[in-house]
């Protein structure tokens, strides 16, 4: 799309609207040279509304000539690199254009508050939390640690099992006593309360209890 050329002699217009996409506040700027651009606010630096809002971006984009495969595939190789899924609004969206992508996860970080889990079981591991955590195993860190030092846990990874439409999807990491799940496979499906436990510093993880499977 070619940029318009502004003169002296351009008179400009700016009025509040909302976004189409998103349903948020914007500012629409247009003048007589042909220029049309949506802000978030007015003033320095302009804000540009496309920088919030990926489903109005990958709309002006396409309306532009843009193919919907090719913004997927670009889209694709960001999410492998950063980790970060795409949002799943805009990935309805693409979808709409016959671009759909695979699907990605997640994952729910330990929290204060109890988290109920429903989900396919993807690895199960024993874990060892001085390696896990790089800690020094002495008394100063044993009694840190507590219960999770005096009894084997396993670490269970956890995919939310949702309908085949929905691609991002959650994914849980939680530790369990070993003796409590032993019989824990892949592929079953698992139900059980998270709470967050802190560790050290900013490290906290998920511990389950009331923890069921089929």
């Amino acid at each position: 799309m070619s940029v318009p050329t502004h003169r002296e002699s351009c008179e400009t217009r700016i009025w509040k609207t909302t976004c189409l996409d998103c349903k948020k506040p914007v500012y629409f700027f247009a003048c007589s040279c042909g220029s049309k651009v949506f802000f978030d606010l007015l003033g320095d630096p302009w804000p540009l509304h496309a920088d919030s809002c990926p489903v109005y971006h990958a709309r002006v984009m396409i309306q532009s000539g843009a193919d919907p495969r090719a913004i997927r595939r670009l889209l694709d190789s960001q999410v492998k690199a950063s980790g970060i899924p795409i949002p799943p609004e805009l990935d309805q969206y693409l979808s709409g254009y016959g671009a759909s992508g695979k699907i990605y996860y997640n994952d729910e970080l330990p929290s204060e508050d109890p988290c109920e889990i429903k989900g396919r079981i993807h690895e199960v591991n024993k874990i060892n939390f001085f390696k896990r955590f790089e800690l020094d195993d002495n008394l100063i860190m044993r009694r840190l640690l507590g219960e999770l030092v005096t009894e084997p846990y396993l670490e269970v990874i956890v995919r939310e099992d949702a309908d085949q439409d929905i691609r991002i999807r959650k994914r849980w990491t939680f530790v369990v006593p070993e003796e409590e799940a032993a019989k824990l496979r892949k592929g079953m499906t698992v139900y059980a309360t998270l709470q967050g436990k802190p560790i050290i510093d900013d490290v906290a993880i998920w511990v389950a209890s009331d923890l069921d499977w089929k």
